[in-house]
């Protein structure tokens, strides 16, 4: 009986990380935002956003991710959408677990709702996501981790600056890659 675990066999397979991979995932984010400017005081967030992935070095990714997201507080709902410029490295502990950071600026644009009125406004924010990545299968990976996303401008309807917002949560992937 063999104890290698499934892509051990595989030594032609390609590893998460080598250049010029493509990774395309999903990406599923709870978490709580603190965002004084839309009354949404520790509000529960959901997003999904499909993610393409394009290591140009070793180890090395450029991407993108493009999303939608929800947001909830006692009166107040927001519903945006937004895209995400990244890069990211691989930093491999094991042939079946990587960890792979990847930050860049998150472009959003929502509308938040309180009672009978609405307000649009666009944010730029850091956007920090470090999940660790199980490789169970070749050319297949799940990440979990944490994520972070700080505004660094935020403008409502009218160009008026607005307070910035930060957003904890945590993430779950899944991806496979060519």
């Amino acid at each position: 009986m063999d104890a290698l675990p499934p892509n051990a066999h595989a030594p032609s397979a390609r590893a998460l990380g080598d250049r010029g991979e493509l990774v395309f995932a999903a990406e599923f984010d709870f978490g709580a935002s603190h965002e004084l400017s839309t009354r949404l005081n520790f509000a529960g967030t959901a997003s999904i956003s499909p993610s393409l992935e394009a290591f140009i070095f070793p180890r090395v990714s450029l991407g993108a991710a493009f999303g939608i997201a929800f947001e909830s507080s006692d009166g107040a709902h927001a519903f945006g959408y937004g895209a995400w410029p990244r890069v990211g490295y691989v930093i491999p502990f094991s042939r079946d677990l990587v960890f792979w950071p990847r930050a860049g600026i998150e472009l959003s644009s929502s509308t938040v709702t309180v009672g009978n009125e609405s307000t649009r406004s666009q944010d730029a924010a850091l956007a920090l996501y470090a999940p660790l990545a199980l490789l169970p299968l070749p050319q297949i990976e799940f990440g979990f981790g944490p994520t972070f996303f700080a505004d660094i401008v935020r403008r409502e309807s009218g160009g008026v600056d607005a307070p910035r917002g930060t957003t904890l949560g945590l993430a779950v992937e899944i991806g496979g890659w060519l």
